[in-house]
């Protein structure tokens, strides 16, 4: 038996077919949102970074 088939959780059901991603007609349509945190506060204050990615143009904006 190899370490894979050991470790595979029992209660987890087959994940079925995928289905691909709409692709967003404008920009801004469909946008990303994430979070870096537990940085080192700057001296404004500021100890994260809210993370801001279009789909469509695929650009990032970064906002502290």
């Amino acid at each position: 038996m190899r370490d894979s088939q050991r470790v595979k959780a029992d209660h987890l059901k087959p994940a079925g077919m995928l289905q691909p991603l709409a692709v967003p007609a404008w920009k801004w349509e469909d946008i990303h949102m994430d979070f870096i945190v537990g940085l080192p506060r700057t001296q404004k204050g500021y100890d994260s970074i809210w993370v801001i990615i279009d789909r469509f143009t695929n650009s990032a904006h970064f906002i502290s």
